[in-house]
């Protein structure tokens, strides 16, 4: 899979998720959704997704972005269309790992957009290969906080014996639709922008991505994963790896996400080197789905003009 322009489309076909392929990224296989370029000057671009989500939550992005990137918007290993790995890739070095191998299918380097624990995935892939990386994106990064938020407290409940056991079986009890709609409401603040269309196509992915077989099992390893992540300190930290990047970056924060405060924005800006920083008023935990406009103009700002 190497960069490749396709036809003009700037809406995936028939409202829906953008059609997608299985890849190989060494020993692993994921799915990636793709929304081809609109102009010769469209170079790759890869979309990483949080804990727990899938690849179509970039699909409205993807298009609006594709005149300047070619998108593939992962599934990472266990989540959404891509199958639980052989081998352990649940934490976030391991799971750099598998966007590491993507960048070997495409001739150029690319632009890199993650939200939430795809973010901390992608800021390692960028630290660690600038020569593959074009511009970074982080949307709501889980940077460590010595003072978390409740929601990330939370978060790891369910690892937590008998409790955990019981808060799942309280969640199996709601259906699908309910669980989908509880996800979204926690996780969006009140200043979210979702049309009739989209709101509905974002609880379609949601309750699809409930429905993987396998989202238990990834889920709590990758909360794991998460976890021995957050509490990682010195050169091995996700600060650390920060202070690391070398190429231009843009970090979004909203001011409503219930798991990283808005404080994180200036240790952001501080870290990484000429870093650009928007924090965005009102905004949850998925900026790129609940002010897109915002988010896309500032990834454009980022890139710079078109080539082509």
């Amino acid at each position: 899979m190497t960069h490749s322009v396709s036809g003009p489309a700037s809406t995936p076909p028939d409202g829906i998720a953008w059609p997608g392929e299985y890849l190989t990224a060494g020993p692993w296989k994921v799915f990636a959704r793709r929304a081809p370029a609109l102009s010769d000057g469209a170079v790759p671009g890869i979309y990483v997704h949080g804990l727990g989500g899938g690849s179509a939550a970039w699909t409205d992005l993807m298009g609006m972005l594709g005149d300047r990137v070619e998108g593939y918007a992962v599934d990472l290993p266990g989540f959404g269309m891509s199958p639980a790995p052989a081998e352990p890739a649940y934490t976030v070095p391991a799971q750099a790992n598998v966007v590491r191998d993507l960048l070997e299918h495409f001739d150029t380097p690319v632009h890199l957009i993650g939200n939430s624990l795809g973010a901390a995935v992608a800021l390692r892939v960028a630290a660690a290969c600038p020569q593959s990386v074009r511009t970074l994106t982080l949307i709501a990064p889980t940077f460590p906080d010595w003072r978390p938020r409740p929601a990330t407290v939370a978060m790891v409940a369910p690892l937590v014996p008998v409790l955990g056991q019981r808060l799942m079986l309280r969640q199996a009890a709601s259906s699908p639709e309910e669980q989908a709609r509880q996800v979204l409401a926690g996780l969006t603040g009140p200043g979210a922008h979702l049309e009739p269309r989209h709101h509905a196509q974002v609880l379609a992915d949601i309750e699809a991505a409930i429905g993987n077989p396998d989202l238990g099992t990834a889920y709590l390893a990758a909360v794991r994963g998460a976890v021995s992540g957050y509490l990682q300190r010195g050169r091995r930290g996700l600060w650390a790896a920060a202070a690391r990047v070398t190429v231009p970056t843009l970090a979004v924060f909203g001011t409503a996400d219930p798991f990283i405060h808005p404080r994180i924005a200036a240790r952001t800006a501080r870290t990484i080197p000429g870093a650009r920083v928007l924090v965005l008023s009102g905004i949850g935990h998925l900026a790129q789905v609940e002010a897109r406009d915002v988010v896309a103009s500032a990834i454009r700002d980022l890139i710079g003009p078109s080539t082509g």
